[in-house]
């Protein structure tokens, strides 16, 4: 009988946390020209390690590096960014490293190929 007495307190911190939800909503970050859009995205975080193992998997190799940014909540985060294609099928893998031990996949796909629109020219 002594959880019943309970039951206010417990309505109570609901009607509480809920109210609040509502009247302070998360602004989501808004580009600064209107004809950009921002794209809610999640990445995968883990050790370099186990990204390399899954990397290698799939029969991709390092191909490219160089220095990245990406917007994240409330600025932007710099990082060495990282790409590994299979040269066989095409597939590839995009990270951004947080530190030397660990990586954020931003991008998986397939069919890698060179974008070349006038074969006339580089």
């Amino acid at each position: 009988m002594s959880i019943f007495r309970h039951i206010p307190s417990i309505i109570f911190g609901l009607v509480v946390t809920i109210t609040a939800a509502y009247a302070n909503p998360q602004k989501q970050p808004q580009p600064v020209d209107p004809d950009w859009r921002m794209l809610p995205s999640m990445v995968n975080c883990s050790k370099i390690v186990l990204i390399e193992e899954l990397t290698s998997k799939y029969g991709e190799q390092p191909f490219a590096k160089g220095q990245s940014t990406i917007p994240i909540p409330g600025g932007s985060f710099q990082g060495e960014m990282r790409m590994y294609i299979d040269p066989q099928d095409g597939s590839f893998t995009t990270l951004i490293m947080i530190n030397d031990e660990v990586g954020c996949i931003v991008m998986l796909g397939q069919e890698f190929v060179p974008w070349i629109e006038n074969k006339n020219s580089l």
